[in-house]
């Protein structure tokens, strides 16, 4: 049997990440859930997980900074944002950092497709 991929959640409201891990417990393996910028960073440096889901508006550090910071890593985690901003220049400038993004609306229906999308390579955008 293949190993599962893993992932790092941050989002800074519990709910909303106790919602990220039901919606992806079945799929993935959650190597930590977090609930601020630095931490994230510093979960996805250690652990090297497949993918890592940030919300945008965290404290400490934006999830925006948080993939910069990630990239000077060069490691081969890849990103999922999620937020609940939507405009065309804010979802532009993290498709720029080669990151899908997901609306937080559209979590239920996107958030699977989203994660499949992105192991299999491609970048994918919630519908606006």
């Amino acid at each position: 049997m293949a190993p599962r991929h893993t992932v790092v959640l941050a989002e800074n409201h519990p709910e909303m990440r106790e919602q990220l891990s039901r919606l992806l417990q079945n799929d993935l393996d959650i190597v930590c859930a977090v609930d601020d910028g630095i931490s994230a960073f510093r979960a996805v440096a250690e652990h090297e997980p497949s993918l890592a889901i940030l919300d945008v508006s965290m404290p400490k550090m934006s999830g925006i900074e948080v993939a910069h910071e990630l990239k000077k890593l060069k490691l081969a985690t890849r990103i999922i944002f999620i937020s609940i901003q939507s405009d065309r220049d804010f979802v532009q400038a993290m498709t720029s950092l080669g990151a899908s993004y997901v609306a937080k609306v559209r979590m239920r229906t996107d958030l699977l497709i989203a994660v499949r999308e992105v192991l299999n390579g491609r970048i994918f955008i919630s519908p606006t």
